[in-house]
């Protein structure tokens, strides 16, 4: 409810923003590489708020960053 509230998005983008909230504390203890990864802007926005790393799919930078990921 609290994303709803704060940033202008639809109920499930609230989900996939809390989502990913709850996957990063079960998989990586709040700690490493882990991605939001989405290619709505706004909601890319609203993650970069919320201190998310952002991966967003169609951006140039994007196959850079995965081949990074896998190498480490």
């Amino acid at each position: 409810m609290r994303f709803v509230s704060t940033y202008p998005m639809k109920a499930y983008d609230a989900i996939h923003l809390a989502t990913c909230f709850e996957a990063r504390e079960y998989a990586s203890k709040g700690e490493g590489d882990f991605y939001f990864v989405c290619d709505d802007e706004r909601l890319c926005q609203a993650a970069e708020k919320e201190n998310l790393k952002v991966l967003r799919p169609r951006s140039s930078a994007a196959l850079d960053e995965l081949m990074r990921l896998r190498m480490a």
